[in-house]
């Protein structure tokens, strides 16, 4: 893999959003997005690496009125070995 993409819901004002997100891949290495208000999916370039699973956690909340982040969808684009 070498490419996430998140799309996260962006029902606004009623959502929220995250502004931070943390990726843990099984190779046991750590990435640390950040992210912003946006409807669009947020691509973010990734070092290469092989890897069959992945975690996305310490989600940091923005500081508004909404308690309600989501996350639409989660991409992971590379090439298959």
């Amino acid at each position: 893999m070498d490419e996430l993409r998140l799309t996260l819901r962006a029902d606004f004002p009623h959502d929220s959003y995250w502004t931070q997100a943390t990726v843990a891949f099984d190779d046991g290495s750590r990435e640390v997005l950040q992210l912003t208000k946006t409807a669009a999916p947020q691509v973010f370039a990734i070092a290469p690496r092989t890897v069959q699973s992945l975690k996305l956690f310490e989600l940091k909340k923005a500081d508004d009125a909404s308690p309600f982040p989501a996350l639409t969808q989660i991409e992971v684009w590379g090439t298959e070995g």
